[in-house]
């Protein structure tokens, strides 16, 4: 029986969930992003956009890094509607893991992570 896609849920900033969207969908991956009232769409843009978070969803990647009050709004949504044992990631270059986990109901699901602008373009270890 052929292994169902993994499916991720992106939130942030336009330019990192497109990149981040191409390189997930690149590597099998079902791809969604939230809507975002500053999302640029262009026409090679391969992230399908949802108000909501598909069935089956198993990791969320919120990639804000500015902006600390759409960061919260952004985790707190999708750590509500994410199902149970989801994985949680989030950019933690700006603020740290553990500051974002006091805003969510389920903080032991949440990972940081530094997300970097141009990842495709070079080699990159974290």
């Amino acid at each position: 029986m052929p292994q169902q896609p993994l499916i991720v849920v992106l939130s942030g900033e336009p330019e990192l969930v497109e990149e981040y969207g191409l390189a997930l969908t690149a590597a099998g991956c079902r791809v969604s992003a939230l809507p975002d009232a500053s999302a640029k769409r262009t026409a090679r843009s391969v992230v399908r956009r949802s108000a909501t978070i598909p069935r089956g969803a198993s990791i969320g990647l919120e990639l804000t890094t500015l902006d600390r009050e759409q960061k919260r709004r952004s985790l707190r949504f999708m750590d509500g509607k994410l199902p149970k044992g989801a994985i949680l990631l989030s950019s933690s270059v700006t603020m740290a893991a553990h500051d974002q986990a006091a805003w969510l109901r389920h903080p032991e699901r949440l990972l940081g992570m530094s997300v970097l602008p141009s990842f495709a373009a070079r080699p990159l270890v974290e």
